[in-house]
């Protein structure tokens, strides 16, 4: 399904299908099992580390939004 969003007149809605999901949920995985191959070895303290450093790059982009010095 396809409509126009109420709020902006320049976005559409769109509904994913049954085979848009599963075909996303292939890419995830393939994702998630790279990132597993890559970080083999890496010190569980480093991981946690990197998770919550991360994590606090992903609310600041998602709260704030952020530009290069000088523009």
């Amino acid at each position: 399904m396809r409509g126009r969003a109420a709020d902006d007149a320049r976005a559409y809605l769109i509904d994913i299908t049954d085979e848009g999901r599963q075909a996303l949920e292939s890419v995830h995985a393939a994702r998630r099992e790279i990132l597993r191959l890559a970080l083999v070895g890496v010190d569980s303290a480093r991981l946690a580390d990197t998770a919550a450093v991360l994590g606090r790059v992903t609310a600041h982009l998602s709260t704030e939004p952020l530009t290069p010095r000088g523009r």
